[in-house]
Formats: structure tokens, sequence, C-alpha cells
């Protein structure tokens, strides 16, 4: 976030563009030598990292269209810049960009189209070595085009001050004391900001957690066909449903706005919550698993887009790509950490119960 901020989209989302495909070329090189395997603990990481650079340049058309900006953040997630010259000329014509890939969705998707070019039988088939370095070359172009059509830093804080009436320019301090002025900006309106942090932390590590555990759940519970079945269901929705509802959730949040479009996500949050914790361990009936992926989707897709929404009310432009990281970083460590695993154990009405009053 501080990245995006300091040097602008353009800069980030090239540079998360390089950094992913160098990590794709990291992944291929410890595939094809054993005795570095030990690199993809550097990869992965550092590719996740990256890839939020990657979906931050989206970010930078937020002023461009300040009345559709719901519609922007759930582009947010955009990892295809293919959409990025066709979100330009949008752009310059005053119209919001209405479709799509989220970044998730793309993910979930490539994780299939490698699986599938992997284990085909056919004239298709590729080697794991291979598809990693087909994904380093897309990366790479993904860099060009990014350069191509990203706004500038100069272009985006000159948007920003046209539309808010005040200067917005680049942080001038370090990573340090910028985190410390989202955070004063937060305390501003402090009671709003905790309550908002706690109720996106708990829906991140609850929805976490249960996707994570998912691919475990299914190998305990089902014999090999049918496992695979789940799991193609899985990132079949994760990835399709994703991408299709990300910009129709953005486009109802304009229309109808904050208050209310949060209580909508409340609602789907809680519906989540209590189907995780009773349909699914069982893991049957087979559209009940449907229904519950629909969901975690739509309940994933909204949270971004209102983390992304929420910090515009309450920080200036020039700290929104730091107040977005914080938010992150905060439901990561949270999710990680000792202590919060035991508020995970709450059964399913305290769960209920904790993000209502926090809602």
């Amino acid at each position: 976030g501080y990245i995006y901020d300091k040097r602008g989209p353009r800069f980030a989302g090239v540079l998360g563009a390089l950094v992913c495909a160098a990590c794709f070329a990291l992944i291929t090189v410890s595939l094809q030598w054993p005795r570095l395997n030990g690199l993809v603990w550097i990869a992965v990481p550092l590719c996740d990292c990256a890839g939020g650079l990657v979906s931050l340049a989206m970010w930078g058309f937020a002023w461009h269209l300040p009345e559709h900006q719901a519609t922007v953040s759930s582009l947010y997630m955009v990892s295809a810049p293919s959409w990025l010259p066709a979100a330009r000329a949008r752009a310059r014509a005053n119209k919001a960009a209405s479709s799509a890939q989220a970044s998730m969705s793309v993910s979930f998707c490539m994780a299939f189209v490698a699986t599938f070019l992997v284990q085909s039988k056919t004239r298709v088939h590729v080697s794991p070595t291979y598809v990693w370095l087909i994904y380093s070359a897309f990366a790479m172009l993904s860099a060009v085009m990014i350069g191509a059509s990203a706004p500038s830093s100069s272009e985006f804080h000159r948007e920003a001050s046209l539309v808010t009436g005040a200067e917005s320019k680049p942080p001038e301090s370090h990573i340090c004391r910028t985190s410390c002025h989202v955070l004063r900006a937060w305390s501003r309106h402090s009671a709003r900001n905790v309550l908002f942090v706690i109720f996106a932390t708990l829906t991140y590590c609850w929805v976490g957690a249960w996707a994570s555990a998912y691919v475990q759940l299914v190998d305990l519970t089902l014999d090999a066909k049918n496992g695979q079945r789940m799991l193609t269901l899985f990132a079949f929705v994760g990835g399709f449903f994703s991408g299709v509802v990300q910009p129709v959730v953005g486009y109802i949040f304009d229309k109808i706005g904050l208050r209310l479009f949060f209580g909508i996500v409340n609602i789907a949050l809680l519906i989540n919550v209590c189907l995780m914790d009773t349909v699914v361990p069982a893991l049957r009936p087979f559209r009940i698993q449907v229904i519950v992926l629909m969901i975690s989707s739509f309940v994933q897709s909204s949270w971004a887009v209102v983390i992304l929404r929420w910090n515009i009310y309450f920080v200036p432009p020039s700290l929104n790509g730091t107040a977005i990281g914080v938010t992150f970083a905060v439901a990561g460590l949270a999710q990680v950490s000792a202590q919060f695993r035991l508020a995970v154990r709450l059964n399913v009405y305290q769960r209920a119960v904790v993000i209502s009053l926090a809602y």
C-alpha cells in the first residue's frame, strides 16, 4: 500500500507484475532441480505480495470516476491487465468499467487450468515446469500493458485534487510515519473505525479459516473421485462466480450506498457462518455445497469492496493504499496469531452474536 501511495498506480502495477514473473521463474527452477526446492518458500509469499501491487493498479482510476468508486473498488482485484485500456477509455468518457476478473478468481482459474494441462493425457499435456514458465511470460506481458494504461502518480493526484477540492500529493514521510498518519486519520472517528476493523478481521479470519481447511476436510471425508469433484467445484465456483459477481457487487454498492450494502453483507455472512458449521462438515448434499461456495464468494468479493470504499470516507487520497494495507495487515496478523485461534473456536451462535454486534 505504501509503495502505491509513494510511487503511484503505474509504478506499483509494473513492479508487481515483474516480481510475479520472477517468482514464477523461481518456482520453475525449484521444480527443475530438487536441491533448490527451498526457493518456493521465497517465491510464493513474495509473489502473493506482488500480486497485491498488480491489483492496486486498477484502484488508480478511483478518482477518475468519483460517482462509481465502488465499481472501481470491485475491479480493484483485477489481475488481467488487458482490461485496463478499456477502463481508461471509459474513464475519459466518465463511465464506469463494468466487468473484469477478480484476482482471486483469476488465481483459482489459473490453478484450474494448470492442473488440467498437467494431468491431461491429450496433445495439450504440459509439464509443471513449462506451465510456470508460461505464467511468467504472461506476467511480463502484464507489466508492459500496465505501463501503457495505468494512471501515473501525477495523474492520480491531479484527479483526486479536482474531486476533493484539496491538494493531493504523494506522502513525503517513510512507511512507519505514513502508517501512523493513517491511524491518526482513523482516530478522528475512532469508534466507527475500531468496530469496522473488528468486523473486517472477523470476516477475514472465519471465512479464510474455512477456505484453508476445505481441502483437508475433503481429503478426510471423501474418496479420491468425489474429492476431486468437490475441489473442482470449489475452483470453478470460486473463480467463475467471483469473476461475474465482483463487478455487480460494486455496481449495487454505488446504487444503494454503504449503510444498506453493509447490512446485506452482514446477512450473507451470518448465513455463510451457519452453513459452514452445519452443512459443510458433512459435505452433503452436493447442491448445498454450491450454495455455500456462492455465498462465500459473494462475502469475499464484498469484503474487499467494502474495505476500499470505507477508507475513502476517513483517509485522504494520498493515504488510500497505506490504509488498505494496514487493514489487510491487521486481519492477516489476527488470523495467524495464537490468541485469535481461541476466538475462532466459538460456536456458530456465538459467532453470529459477535458479528452482529460489530455490525
